[in-house]
This record gives C-alpha cells, sequence and structure tokens, in this order.
C-alpha cells in the first residue's frame, strides 16, 4: 500500500497543491509552529512550569525517533526508493521511518490538547495536515507518518503523566512552605 499511495500521489501533484504542502511540510520543521502555540497557550497561565519539562520531553523523543529509530530501521524515502522527484523547499536526505514531523505534530497537538481541549480538533487537524504534507512531497510513506503520529501520542501522553506528577509534587512543597510560613507567624 506505501508504494501504491506515493505513486498516486506523484502522479496527482498540482502547482496549488506542492505550494500549500510544501509550506506545511515547512511549519513542521523544527517543531516551528508548534513552538508558537504552546507560548500562546501558555502565555500568562499558571501552566508556564510545564515548560521545565516539555523541553525535555521533545528532546528525549527526538533522540529515540531521528537517531535511534531511524538509523535502526534505515528506510529509503520514497522519492529515493522510487526514483521520483519530492516537491518541497527542505528535503530530507536521512532516513524516513518513522515520521520526525509526525511525531512532533501529534505529540505537541497531544500536550497542547491536554492544555486547552477545546482547540483539541485544530491542533489534531494541523498536525493531521503536517503529516499528510510528508506523504503529499514523497519524503515519506504512508505507514512511517502512522507510526510517528502514534510515538507522537504516546510520548505526549507520558509527558502529560509526567508533568501531573510534577506539578503535583511542586504543588505539594508550595504548600508545604506556605503552611511553615504561616506557623513562623
Amino acid at each position: 500500500m506505501d508504494i501504491e499511495v506515493s505513486l498516486w500521489f506523484s502522479e496527482h501533484h498540482d502547482k496549488v497543491l506542492n505550494i500549500f504542502f510544501s509550506l506545511l511540510s515547512l511549519l513542521g520543521e523544527g517543531m516551528f509552529i508548534w513552538i508558537i502555540l504552546l507560548l500562546i497557550v501558555l502565555y500568562n497561565k499558571k501552566e508556564w512550569f510545564y515548560l521545565k519539562i516539555i523541553p525535555f520531553m521533545c528532546i528525549g523523543g527526538w533522540l529515540i525517533v531521528d537517531l535511534l529509530i531511524k538509523n535502526l530501521v534505515r528506510r529509503e524515502r520514497p522519492y529515493v526508493q522510487l526514483n521520483l522527484e519530492a516537491i518541497g523547499y527542505l528535503i530530507p536526505h536521512s532516513y524516513s521511518f518513522p515520521s520526525g514531523h509526525s511525531f512532533s505534530s501529534f505529540l505537541a497537538a497531544t500536550i497542547l490538547t491536554y492544555l486547552k481541549p477545546k482547540y483539541s480538533i485544530l491542533f489534531y487537524l494541523l498536525a493531521f495536515l503536517i503529516a499528510l504534507s510528508r506523504v503529499y512531497c514523497l519524503v515519506h510513506f504512508t505507514s512511517d507518518v502512522i507510526v510517528g503520529a502514534i510515538l507522537g501520542i504516546l510520548w505526549g501522553l507520558l509527558t502529560i503523566l509526567i508533568m501531573k506528577k510534577v506539578f503535583q509534587k511542586e504543588l505539594w512543597y508550595n504548600n508545604l512552605a506556605k503552611r511553615g510560613k504561616e506557623n513562623v507567624k
């Protein structure tokens, strides 16, 4: 199925869609759009302390996906394997499986949904479109983006679990410190 989908997209490229999906793919580069959205969501909120955890989890996920799994699996990208022309502004030359863009997009969508549930459809729609852009641009097979999305959601849930544990400890220490100050008075 992976090869058929890639060949279908290669036969149905369109100038307008090429620009649209290339820009979406570019937005997912380096988690650019997700960092901006996270800062907007956390602006003026008590959740700023989550920024102590989120960057470390993102870096950990990147190490696992981009450095470990990709180099273990060593899957060629569709445009290389099928001798097709890739679309986009930044054409990757590393291995394909799993998709780092899908991983980071679904990781970010999961964390942002936890922080702002009423915008969950928008977060996951953007993640889906970024993942689709990678298939459209012929830099990933469908299975690359599906596995990347699943890993991103799972890593996001683990991040949320850790954030909750740290938050509980921080609340406990803050309450303990407040009680200690009150006893001194």
